[in-house]
């Protein structure tokens, strides 16, 4: 499984998808703590995750 997270100044987005490419959800989120926890305990174990490395926004 694949997973790959798009952080904003406030909200970021997320969209994991199965091995085959195939878009398994997609989120929306306010940033903190909590709900980037949140978002990686809901992952299975051996997940690969991306982000975008990027730091214009602010």
């Amino acid at each position: 499984m694949y997973a790959s997270l798009d952080l904003h100044k406030v909200y970021s987005q997320a969209v994991v998808m199965e091995k085959d490419g195939a878009v398994d959800r997609e989120d929306r989120a306010e940033n903190g703590r909590e709900n980037m926890g949140r978002f990686s305990e809901s992952l299975p174990q051996g997940t690969e995750i991306v982000t975008e490395s990027s730091s214009t926004w602010y």
